[in-house]
């Protein structure tokens, strides 16, 4: 069974550079950024080097998304 592919990465280096469609992003250690901004490549590349790790970004629960749309007045 092939592993799920993340659908976020946390920067946990120093620093990692992210690359997409010829341009480049530099982040910092704390930094969380979606898989689409980065090639599969520089994903691999960046994993193997432990510069950055998987990220499992948690859902607002309906509460949440009811007091957050509540307090912008929507």
């Amino acid at each position: 069974m092939a592993a799920k592919k993340a659908t976020a990465y946390k920067v946990v280096g120093a620093a990692a550079v992210i690359r997409k469609d010829n341009g480049e992003r530099y982040l910092y250690r704390g930094a969380v950024f979606s898989a689409d901004v980065i090639d599969d490549d520089n994903a691999k590349h960046l994993l193997s080097a432990k510069l950055i790790e998987p990220f499992e970004a948690v859902e607002d629960s309906a509460a949440e998304a009811e007091a957050k749309a509540k307090a912008e007045g929507k």
